[in-house]
């Protein structure tokens, strides 16, 4: 009798789970908070959405201390080293050189 009742149970408890699990959110952890980050276009100082010449001038004109409206800092530091200096702009002309072959 003791066995049928456990038994029991576990059923119970397994169908409430499964249940459960099927009426989770999509953010368990906190729910009605989107956590999609956006993305970055690693190049794109203007915040243009595309990486061209103009992205190696206002990254240019950034490290020469010019106003640069518009500046994205975050893809303006191509190689992701913390500073943001000739070699990005190096970069960004070395992948459009190579782009148009």
């Amino acid at each position: 009798m003791r066995q049928r009742f456990l038994l029991a149970s576990v059923l119970c408890l397994a169908a409430a789970l499964s249940k459960a699990q099927d009426e989770l959110p999509a953010n368990p952890i906190t729910p009605g908070i989107d956590l999609n980050m956006p993305t970055i276009l690693v190049g794109d100082a203007n915040n243009d959405g595309k990486v061209n010449t103009d992205d190696a001038v206002t990254i240019s004109s950034h490290i020469l201390g010019r106003e640069t409206p518009g500046f994205f800092e975050d893809a303006a530091d191509v190689n992701a080293d913390g500073r943001i200096d000739i070699q990005d702009v190096a970069i960004i002309i070395a992948y459009l050189v190579a782009k148009k072959d």
